[in-house]
């Protein structure tokens, strides 16, 4: 296990990723002042972003619907916690785009190949991670309405399918 987003796993089996990219920034405002250079004035912290790169061979591991399912609980508009495979909490984010690149297909289209740039910016409102974790525990791995875990509610629709 390289890293878990919510109830996903980034593994050998799924999506590994080659490449993470972590980017932290702060904010300075400039204001201008008479015949010398702008006074800098501290605004907070920047969001911060992570990057991950990786490329699937579908023949191999991984198959076909690894995005599919990060895009389903990206599209569940909840923030998931993240813990690298050390045991590092880096607490919560949310994914904000999945660029796929599909290539070498196949007669039937399939691709043999997918190259895949998912974006996440953490979710920096810790108190109101933590209520939504105290109200809905299953929030942390991606789940907003726990009874969309139930079999006898399960439909292609709520899959977005």
């Amino acid at each position: 296990m390289m890293l878990v987003l919510g109830g996903y796993i980034f593994c050998i089996d799924t999506a590994a990723y080659q490449r993470l990219e972590h980017l932290r920034a702060w904010n300075w405002v400039e204001n201008e002042t008479v015949e010398q250079a702008p006074d800098l004035q501290f605004t907070g912290p920047a969001a911060e972003t992570i990057m991950l790169e990786g490329t699937i061979f579908t023949a191999w591991k991984g198959g076909t619907l690894q995005m599919e399912a990060l895009s389903l609980l990206a599209g569940r508009g909840v923030p998931m916690l993240m813990v690298a495979g050390t045991g590092m909490i880096f607490g919560f984010w949310v994914i904000v785009s999945i660029e796929q690149k599909k290539s070498l297909l196949v007669s039937n289209g399939q691709p043999q190949k997918i190259e895949f740039y998912i974006h996440l910016k953490r979710f920096g409102n810790m108190k109101k991670a933590l209520q939504m974790l105290i109200a809905n525990p299953l929030s942390a791995i991606g789940v907003s309405d726990p009874s969309s875990l139930n079999p006898a509610n399960f439909s292609l629709s709520n899959m977005g399918l």
